[in-house]
């Protein structure tokens, strides 16, 4: 397998742990949820409820510092940012523990739910040492046995498997870019913007995405083997190895 070079360190950059099941009005349970997040998540929460918005729009957030969680009428979802970071115990500690977390709350705060699904899903980013390489070219070997006639210059893959029939995964790689923001008349967040036609690049890279869920089980209902927990091992003996073949050792001391 060709070796993927020229990339600076790995970073996790973002963990997060959603609940998706059909449509429900989950503001009844928004004073309910927040409160069963403390002491992990001790945050303020904020109602965003827009009148005809659709049901994936959140109807509340309740944040504090690198941890915030959502809740829509589908959807319930705990972001862990990481910023390029490692915790001091290590990734899967950080992800047991709020795994844990959401069982037992959404547990209680769901159990009439007779569909959902729970998924976990970790975003990583190595950086170009330089921004003039082509990691297109590099992933293209890697991913398929196509070659074009002119230079690769896109490469955007997932490959997913399951498990007896009960849990899937995915691995995701691709090219990510950020740009530099510009300011657009006076300064509100909302006007930021920029053009990725003809401004310059100030990062380009690697994005590994890895995401298991349990949907095949969705109609369990609150039998508990679809929970985030009953994903660790799917995680740690399928996706993570699997992701380890298809990036090489990036992944050391990372995952």
């Amino acid at each position: 397998m060709p070796e993927l070079s020229g990339l600076g360190p790995l970073r996790l950059m973002q963990v997060q742990l959603v609940r998706r099941f059909p449509r429900e009005d989950i503001r009844r349970s928004a004073f309910e949820i927040s409160d069963g997040l403390k002491p992990y998540l001790d945050g303020q929460l904020n109602f965003q409820d827009i009148p005809g918005a659709p049901p994936e729009q959140p109807r509340f957030v309740v944040s504090a510092g690198k941890r915030n969680y959502l809740g829509s009428d589908v959807v319930a979802q705990m972001t862990l940012d990481f910023s390029g970071g490692v915790p001091d115990k290590g990734i899967l500690s950080a992800i047991e523990k709020a795994a844990g977390v959401l069982d037992v709350l959404h547990g209680r705060v769901f159990s009439k739910q007779s569909q959902y699904y729970c998924g976990i899903i970790l975003l990583l980013t190595a950086p170009l040492v330089d921004l003039g390489r082509n990691i297109s070219a590099d992933l293209l070997p890697i991913v398929s046995k196509i070659e074009g006639g002119g230079v690769p210059t896109a490469v955007d893959v997932n490959l997913g498997w399951s498990v007896d029939d009960k849990f899937s995964w995915t691995i995701g790689l691709s090219e990510y870019v950020v740009f530099n923001r510009q300011v657009v008349g006076s300064f509100v967040p909302q006007q930021l913007h920029f053009d990725p036609d003809f401004e310059a690049a100030v990062e380009k890279g690697l994005q590994l995405k890895i995401d298991c869920n349990s949907k095949l089980q969705r109609d369990l209902g609150a039998s508990g083997s679809n929970d985030f927990r009953s994903l660790l091992p799917i995680l740690t003996e399928y996706a993570m190895p699997d992701a380890r073949k298809m990036t090489g050792n990036l992944l050391d001391g990372v995952l």
